[in-house]
């Protein structure tokens, strides 16, 4: 099931989740600049990936070829990144939410923005293990 938000983070989660057919690389513009980082959490060591579209692309091939084999597709209603909350302010859209299902499970915070054609330029990602809930403040 694709999110019901329709903005770059989204449309790349439906991509890199397999909830949409298709490869992410291919919604990244030429001049594109990325950053993952991820803790050490339940085993995996701490992760630091930047770049731009040759890396990703390097890191996908990494990903999908490693010896514990590919990550886990989405099934139906299950995928790996659920966006709690999304907003888009000057042209880049901040996300909060979870992954679940993964090597690490977490709190993600990302930032992403495009250009006019809808291509992705820049994405930044953080993992926490600091859990966010909904009650109310």
């Amino acid at each position: 099931m694709a999110t019901r938000h329709e903005g770059i983070v989204a449309r790349w989660y439906d991509l890199v989740d397999g909830v949409v057919e298709g490869d992410p690389a291919d919604m990244l513009s030429e001049d594109f600049q990325f950053e993952m980082v991820y803790p050490a959490m339940g085993g995996a060591p701490d992760e630091r990936i930047v770049g731009g579209k040759e890396e990703y692309k390097q890191f996908r091939h990494q990903l999908y070829t490693r010896p514990e084999g590919p990550p886990a597709r989405a099934s139906g209603s299950e995928r790996r990144h659920h966006i709690k909350t999304i907003e888009l302010v000057d042209g880049v859209e901040f996300m909060l939410g979870e992954a679940r299902g993964g090597r690490r499970q977490g709190t993600i915070l990302a930032a992403a923005q495009a250009d006019s054609e809808g291509r992705m330029t820049r994405y930044v990602v953080v993992m926490s293990s600091v859990r966010f809930t909904s009650t109310p403040v």
